[in-house]
């Protein structure tokens, strides 16, 4: 079998999430150039260039999605590094949860208190169940 010449260094830095989609022509012309091909059961089996080109859009596709990803992450990061709160807002003000564990401790029931201020029991059991 000969031996196959490397590949550049064009498809390591492709694999990684800071790269840039052009980085990937130059590496499906080389794989094509090379002429890549892999053993199967049947035997040897090439890997034609239009199969490549077609595989193309979905690599890009996948680097979109690692980035936005990569973006997301990073955002979020740096919001908590902020200080700001991340998440849903919450349906009570802190004097309503002030006044809903007031009423839990006179023994009012979880249902009662929660239909008082036109919420779920599960917020209502969330505030009981948090730390002052």
């Amino acid at each position: 079998m000969p031996q196959e010449p490397p590949l550049t260094e064009a498809r390591s830095s492709a694999s990684s999430p800071s790269a840039s989609p052009t980085c990937l022509l130059p590496t499906i012309h080389e794989i094509c150039a090379v002429g890549t091909s892999s053993r199967g059961l049947t035997g040897r089996a090439e890997i034609r260039p239009f199969q490549v080109l077609a595989a193309a859009p979905a690599f890009i596709a996948q680097f979109e999605r690692d980035l936005l990803i990569e973006r997301t992450q990073s955002g979020l990061k740096r919001a908590k590094s902020e200080g700001k709160a991340l998440g849903r807002p919450s349906t009570l003000s802190e004097k309503q949860k002030h006044d809903v564990r007031g009423d839990l401790a006179t023994g009012m029931s979880v249902s009662a208190v929660a239909r008082k201020f036109a919420t779920s029991r599960q917020t209502i059991m969330r505030v009981r169940d948090a730390l002052p």
